[in-house]
């Protein structure tokens, strides 16, 4: 007797809009116009290509549609916590995320949301970026990060875990030029439908019940591959760095942080778990290049004092104690005056060592 029963698939993007993918239910959260160009010119949406590699990997399906991305291909953070929160009190089996955010503290407001979800047994499959770096909610560690094979050409729809970091996939997409246009094999977004359609599959086959308990057994079996390709930030190694580097304790980075930010910096603080989403050690260098190319905050602060130790990439280091008179800034010219407003900051409010 078959047992599988159909899987509610949610597909948080640009918005279907072929007519010929059916859509069970539709919810427009963003209601701007999106342009089908910018899509390999093929006239679909992004959500378009996604719902017909679902189709193709595994169809039965209720691919649920919510448009959370506007005309520019951009959408926020406020939208896609509305979209995850609707999931959560909508019945949806597995969402498919083929987007994220680079930046960390958006990225924490995601993971609450993905938190919620996971409580009720709902499954979130989430695309890194195309350059292979963190990206939420991805990264978060109960969300299943999907990226596009570029190592070897095995069989389409290979599924391998990666190698070190533990909730990571590499995908063989089933795109090749097509209907398509221009080769997309290797974009993760498109890497991340043939995941989320897999564990439609093995949820369904299973009768549906406990996903995650399900999804972690079939994940157990799969074979690993090595991702020396993931966290590359050699773009970044030639960067001139003009961010202000600030180590601060562990116990008080969070303190420092809202210091900077009540007098007007746009904060980038980053304590040690996170840290090592970042970052392998030797790319230090690259890492804060990317950080100051892509996110762009005022001023960085790290708590992992051994990375910065190394190569002297911070310019203050803070713990906690009585307030020295003189300090002592590293770094080139120009950061030391970036810093000056920052080491008034800390000397006035007493509380601390500045080396």
């Amino acid at each position: 007797m078959d047992t599988s029963r159909i899987i509610r698939l949610a597909i948080i993007d640009d918005g279907i809009r072929d007519e010929a993918i059916p859509v069970h239910d539709r919810v427009i959260i963003n209601d701007e116009t999106i342009d089908t160009t910018i899509n390999n010119g093929v006239g679909k949406t992004h959500a378009d290509i996604c719902a017909s590699i679902i189709l193709a990997v595994y169809s039965n399906v209720e691919l649920v549609d919510i448009k959370i991305i506007g005309k520019n291909g951009c959408g926020n953070v406020s939208d896609a916590v509305h979209a995850l929160d609707w999931c959560k009190d909508n019945c949806i089996d597995v969402i498919n995320m083929s987007l994220g955010v680079m930046d960390i503290r958006m990225g924490r407001r995601l993971s609450a949301a993905v938190d919620r979800l996971v409580k009720r047994d709902v499954i979130i499959v989430s695309s890194y970026n195309n350059m292979n770096i963190p990206t939420w909610p991805a990264s978060n560690k109960n969300v299943y990060g999907v990226m596009a094979n570029r190592i070897d050409y095995s069989p389409n729809n290979t599924i391998y875990k990666c190698k070190h970091i533990s909730n990571a996939y590499v995908v063989n997409t089933i795109i090749d030029n097509g209907e398509y246009g221009e080769p997309i094999s290797y974009a993760n977004s498109y890497a991340t439908p043939c995941f989320s359609a897999k564990i439609c599959e093995i949820i369904s086959n299973d009768g549906g019940h406990h996903n995650n308990c399900v999804v972690y057994e079939w994940i157990k079996r799969l074979p690993e591959i090595e991702c020396d390709f993931f966290c590359n930030y050699a773009q970044y190694y030639k960067v001139g760095i003009s961010l202000p580097v600030i180590y601060a304790e562990s116990d008080i980075i969070s303190n420092v942080e809202k210091e900077f930010a009540s007098n007007g910096y746009d904060v980038l603080a980053i304590n040690n778990n996170e840290l090592q989403l970042y970052i392998f050690r030797g790319q230090e260098k690259g890492f804060i290049g990317f950080i100051q190319e892509v996110i762009n905050p005022d001023i960085l602060i790290l708590s992992e004092k051994t990375f910065l130790a190394e190569d002297h990439f911070y310019d203050v280091m803070i713990r906690k104690g009585e307030t020295k008179d003189k300090v002592d800034i590293m770094g080139t010219q120009y950061r030391k005056e970036q810093l000056a407003h920052v080491v008034e900051i800390i000397v006035n409010k007493g509380d601390y060592i500045l080396e």
